[in-house]
C-alpha cells in the first residue's frame, strides 16, 4: 500500500516535471522570438546610425557657421519672450477690466435686489397693517 501511494506521488511528480519542461520550453521559444526580432532591430539601428552619421559629415557646418546660427536663434528667443511678455500684460489688463465690469455690474444688481426686497417688505407691511385699518 505504501508503495503505492509512493509510485503515484512519483508518478505526479513526473507529470509536475514533463508540464514544467514543456512550460520552460515554450518560454524559451518566445525568448527565441525576441532575442530574433532585438537582433534584426538592431541592426536596422545601427544601418540607421550609419547613415546618419554619413549625413551629419556631409552637412557638417564649421564653428563659426554653428555660432553666428545660435546668435541668431538666441536673438529670436529674446524678441519672443518680449512680446509674450507685452502680451501677457495687456492679457492681464483686459481681464483685470473685465473682472471690474463684472464686479460693477454685480453690485448694481445686488443694489437692485436690495430695493426690490424693501420695496416688497414696504407694500407687505402696508397691506397687512395700513390698507385694514384704513378700510374699518
Amino acid at each position: 500500500m505504501a508503495e503505492q501511494e509512493s509510485i503515484l506521488k512519483l508518478n505526479t511528480e513526473i507529470n509536475t516535471l514533463k508540464i514544467k519542461d514543456e512550460y520552460r520550453t515554450k518560454e524559451l521559444d518566445a525568448l527565441m522570438k525576441k532575442l530574433d526580432t532585438s537582433t534584426s532591430k538592431l541592426n536596422d539601428l545601427s544601418e540607421n546610425i550609419g547613415r546618419l552619421l554619413t549625413a551629419q559629415d556631409v552637412n557638417k557646418m564649421t564653428d563659426n557657421e554653428f555660432r553666428e546660427e545660435m546668435k541668431i536663434l538666441h536673438s529670436r528667443i529674446g524678441d519672443l519672450q518680449d512680446k509674450m511678455n507685452q502680451m501677457v500684460d495687456k492679457t492681464e489688463t483686459r481681464m483685470n477690466s473685465d473682472i471690474n465690469l463684472i464686479y460693477t455690474k454685480l453690485e448694481s444688481l445686488e443694489r437692485w435686489r436690495w430695493i426690490t426686497i424693501g420695496a416688497a417688505t414696504l407694500v407687505a407691511w402696508l397691506l397687512t397693517n395700513v390698507i385694514p385699518k384704513v378700510i374699518s
